[in-house]
């Protein structure tokens, strides 16, 4: 939940990597498209309220399939994935808790 970034190369040549846990509130900055090299056959799992966020950011946007599955917390309460723990935080948890995502 912490890494806000990775390197180039960081996952360069790990062809066998098909699934990533992003636990992040916001999507780590990706060097280049190398950072990850099989990106489009990666599966990437975030929490429902930064889906968003991650389809649209560099590099993430490239992968295969990015599903809204993994529903532990954000990194640090940041439950909007807008960088900062504050009401929004409540107020998006109490819409995602009633179905009104």
């Amino acid at each position: 939940s912490g890494v806000d970034t990775i390197a180039w190369q960081a996952f360069g040549n790990c062809n066998a990597l098909t699934n990533i846990l992003c636990k992040a509130a916001a999507p780590p900055a990706l060097a280049d498209e190398t950072s990850i090299s099989n990106y489009r056959n990666v599966t990437l799992h975030v929490h429902p309220a930064v889906l968003e966020l991650y389809q649209a950011a560099d590099y993430w946007k490239d992968c295969s399939n990015i599903i809204d599955d993994y529903h532990g917390q954000p990194a640090a309460g940041d439950v909007n994935g807008d960088g900062k723990v504050s009401i929004g935080d409540v107020t998006r948890l109490i819409d995602m808790l009633l179905g009104d995502q």
